[in-house]
């Protein structure tokens, strides 16, 4: 059986949620590669709506952590 547009998952929506794990950016990647997946996803019509979403959601999460950490630590830090 082949996999149609419906039954396969957007490729770029599951690597969205593997760089959601942070490093340096904090998650920018996943981020941009969520919105990209899921401008695909409304065009073809493919399944990983809700991963990007996820992918979304965390990854501007924790870019908003690793920007509050970057500004505090920068803040308090005695030159």
């Amino acid at each position: 059986p082949v996999a149609t547009n419906k039954t396969r998952y957007n490729t770029i929506s599951i690597l969205a949620l593997v760089f959601t794990i942070p490093f340096i950016g904090g998650g920018i990647i996943g981020i941009i590669l969520g919105l990209v997946a899921l401008h695909q996803i409304k065009k073809s019509g493919e399944r990983g709506r809700t991963v990007a979403l996820i992918a979304v959601i965390t990854s501007s999460v924790l870019f908003i952590v690793w920007l509050a950490y970057l500004i505090f630590i920068l803040a308090f830090l005695k030159w």
